[in-house]
């Protein structure tokens, strides 16, 4: 599981060419996963991203894993969510809030990975527009704004 959550931070495996639709293959893989990567994914957003000064140009494959983070907890109810990422330096923080709409967008027929933002999501999502920090609550403001009407309760 290690290795997955590393493959997709370092976006190692891919499909399609540069010319077409690229898609990271690990992430989409991870994704899949079940609730055993959370706590994987936890030790290297912690361990090896979160020490990291330049999170977008050494890991190019972190939007998804963020995002598989917040679907892997929603769809299982993963208590700790808000407290874990609001642990994080506020750059990851808002790499989360900006997971939040490519990874719970709603499509004609549900939300694009079978599964609606869960509570613990929606709780970070509202600690965020509470926050202190101007760029994090803009952006949760701006992605709450986005989301289905009454999902997320007002800040």
């Amino acid at each position: 599981m290690e290795q997955l959550v590393l493959d997709t931070l370092h976006d190692r495996r891919r499909s399609g060419d540069e010319s077409c639709l690229v898609v990271n293959v690990a992430g989409i893989e991870l994704l899949k996963s079940g609730p055993e990567a959370i706590p994987v994914i936890e030790g290297i957003l912690s361990a090896v991203v979160a020490p990291a000064e330049r999170q977008a140009v050494d890991f190019p494959g972190l939007p998804y894993v963020m995002g598989a983070y917040l679907v892997l907890a929603s769809r299982s109810g993963h208590p700790g969510v808000s407290s874990f990422l609001q642990s994080l330096p506020r750059a990851l923080q808002r790499e989360a809030v900006n997971a939040v709409p490519t990874f719970f967008r709603m499509m004609k027929d549900g939300f694009n990975f079978g599964t609606a933002p869960g509570n613990n999501v929606l709780r970070f999502l509202h600690h965020a527009r509470i926050s202190p920090d101007g760029e994090l609550r803009e952006a949760a403001e701006s992605v709450a704004r986005g989301l289905p009407a009454g999902t997320v309760p007002p800040a």
